[in-house]
């Protein structure tokens, strides 16, 4: 059995991060954690989320879920900003039925991919920033191909 958190996120990461933008300005993606960089406007973080042994008797395998939070900062925040970006997300991801965008990576095979969650969290409000999110969870069966 192997870790196949890491190699996940770097799947979504590959397939979102260069793809997205907002009235034609780059959507920065990142991984797990918004650094300095992240400030204010709109990007994009990735999170694993828990998994779960789907073992059978000839394969070892986990359900992941991994949590794409789509954040817009500044002075006025859109949930139509939010849905403009997850549109995107969702067509690279899930291109058409039963298929996924996931490119491959050594040692695990992606399968069932599916949205499981999909919500805003309520606007906050900071004094002059306001911070719209929408989480979409994706849930994954991976199992390691070595």
């Amino acid at each position: 059995m192997i870790d196949v958190k890491t190699k996940l996120r770097k799947s979504y990461y590959i397939l979102i991060n260069g793809q997205l933008t907002l009235n034609a300005v780059p959507v920065p993606v990142f991984d797990t954690v918004a650094g300095t960089g992240a400030g204010t406007g709109t990007y994009v973080l990735l999170n694993s989320g828990p998994g779960r042994m789907v073992n059978t008797h000839q394969s070892l395998g986990t359900e992941e879920l991994m949590r794409v939070d789509i954040v817009s900062t500044g002075t006025f925040v859109s949930n139509a900003d939010l849905d403009t970006i997850a549109g995107q997300i969702l067509a690279l991801v899930m291109p058409t039925p039963q298929t996924h965008g996931l490119p491959s990576q050594t040692g695990i095979c992606i399968q069932n991919v599916r949205v499981t969650n999909d919500y805003y969290n309520p606007l906050r409000t900071d004094g002059a920033v306001n911070v719209g999110r929408r989480m979409i969870t994706f849930t994954q069966t991976v199992t390691p191909t070595v």
